[in-house]
């Protein structure tokens, strides 16, 4: 059996996205029901990757028990999606064909994009 490649979010750079804009990312969709009555619960949809941005560094501790501080990058990616599914502010598992599985990264709706497709965000710190 093939091992599936999961992408360690801990790692993860503004570098690890950059390359993959323009690119496709499939994740399924929580239940509900669209405006136009399009029902998602278990749709699997394609989101564009299509900007990445640098957020700068932040400072917090190793674990929450230590006074051990560490220096992390903050990074934001930006995807567009079919504007016709409920798309809601939450947790989503993506695929993308080289980066693999991206466990659990938290997704807001940012805004529709002429009223043909939806801006959602992720921003990693």
């Amino acid at each position: 059996m093939a091992t599936v490649k999961q992408l360690d979010l801990a790692k993860a750079t503004v570098d690890t996205f950059k390359p993959h804009i323009g690119s496709k990312f499939k994740t399924t969709l929580f239940a509900g029901t669209s405006e136009e009555g399009i029902k998602s619960d278990g749709v699997t949809v394609e989101l564009e990757l299509v900007d990445c941005e640098d957020r700068g560094e932040i400072q917090c501790p190793e674990s929450p028990d230590s006074d051990k501080m560490l220096t992390r990058k903050r990074f934001s990616v930006l995807f567009s999606g079919p504007e016709n599914f409920p798309f809601y502010d939450g947790v989503y598992q993506l695929h993308h064909a080289d980066l693999g599985e991206i466990p659990a990264i938290a997704l807001s709706r940012d805004a529709e994009k002429d009223g043909k497709v939806v801006l959602l965000t992720a921003t990693f710190s």
